[in-house]
């Protein structure tokens, strides 16, 4: 065996440790990056729904409405404002946004729980 050949045996052996250590980490900071998410889009719920719990529906509304516009695809969000137009008497409104919600992921439950309880109401 060359030299040659053992330095590209090296070579290619070096390649593949930095390609695995760059693919770790990026799924690392990808699996960070989802965790802070969630933990801010939890943190961006309760306040709407604390807001709620303190009978400022109107408010708790107009957060939801703007988490909706700027997160279009969080489904709690938008199950989140079809409680709070509930909770306002704007039965409506509230289908549309538990709709809303199952459109983007029909399984989810809580949306399709409160969507029958708009319906045996």
């Amino acid at each position: 065996e060359s030299t040659l050949d053992s330095i590209d045996q090296i070579d290619a052996g070096y390649r593949r440790m930095h390609s695995f250590f760059l693919n770790s980490q990026l799924e690392f900071d990808m699996k960070n990056r989802r965790e802070q998410h969630s933990r801010a889009m939890n943190m961006l719920s309760n306040i709407g729904q604390d807001l709620a719990a303190q009978g400022r529906l109107d408010d708790a509304v107009q957060h939801f409405q703007q988490m909706v516009q700027a997160f279009p695809d969080d489904i709690r969000m938008h199950n989140n404002l079809g409680c709070a137009y509930k909770g306002r008497g704007d039965l409506g409104n509230a289908k549309k946004c538990f709709n809303a919600a199952l459109r983007i992921e029909p399984l989810y439950t809580l949306a399709r729980q409160n969507l029958n309880q708009l319906s045996s109401s």
